[in-house]
């Protein structure tokens, strides 16, 4: 499978925020199965979202 369609799945908003101001689109968004009060939130995997959320990370 190419890695275009492996999707990233992430549960921290912000980060998915981050993540949209850098220009990623958000592939999709639903209630987290073990937290009620959580979002799953998916993106196109991808270097360039690896390289985005290392940075996000250095924050």
């Amino acid at each position: 499978m190419s890695q275009d369609y492996i999707t990233n799945v992430m549960k921290i908003q912000k980060l998915a925020g981050f993540l949209m101001k850098k220009g990623f689109k958000l592939n999709g968004k639903e209630q987290a199965r073990t937290d009620q009060d959580q979002n799953v939130f998916f993106f196109t995997n991808s270097d360039e979202l690896k390289q985005a959320i290392q940075e996000y990370k250095a924050i």
